[in-house]
């Protein structure tokens, strides 16, 4: 396996691929200009990018993270690496569940040297920069882990007896 991009780097970002898209399948139009059914939420365009790409491209621009981990079914990796374009990536195989899953996403960052894995959704876009700033100071402060809260943007409301 190749070392960390950088001596300064301190992380390893493991973006978890290997949804299939159940809940979000939708027809995206293929090279061939026909629709092609079923394509999980990680590889669906939003805002001209795969959404795997927005956060292959937030990962590549902090330079603590010195490698990417893409964790996907062996029948996707022309796709993620299709998306990825010139972002350099390791690859790990998708197992039967989201635990195994980041399971084999660690044991490909173990050997890198970093000090920290950073485990992301990749279905989940628009990772920001704040966050990740939040999450390093987190570790900074001898945390043994930490994950991101975000606020709710939306209104929650319960109803009772149909009011």
């Amino acid at each position: 396996m190749d070392p960390l991009q950088s001596s300064s780097s301190v992380a390893v970002a493991i973006l978890v691929a290997g949804g299939t898209g159940t809940r979000a399948k939708q027809a995206s139009p293929s090279d061939s200009g026909r629709g092609e059914e079923g394509l999980p939420k990680q590889f669906q365009t939003l805002g001209g990018k795969a959404i795997l790409r927005w956060s292959l491209e937030a990962f590549k621009r902090d330079p603590r993270f010195g490698a990417i981990v893409v964790v996907c079914a062996p029948e996707m990796r022309e796709r993620v690496l299709a998306c990825a374009g010139s972002i350099p990536l390791l690859l790990a195989d998708a197992g039967e569940t989201r635990t195994q899953s980041v399971a084999n996403g660690l044991r490909v960052a173990a050997g890198l040297g970093a000090h920290f894995s950073f485990i992301h959704d990749a279905a989940r876009p628009g990772l920001s920069q704040v966050v990740l700033d939040n999450l390093f100071a987190a570790l900074d402060g001898e945390a043994d882990g930490t994950a991101p809260g975000l606020p709710i943007a939306d209104a929650l409301w319960l109803a009772r007896n149909g009011q």
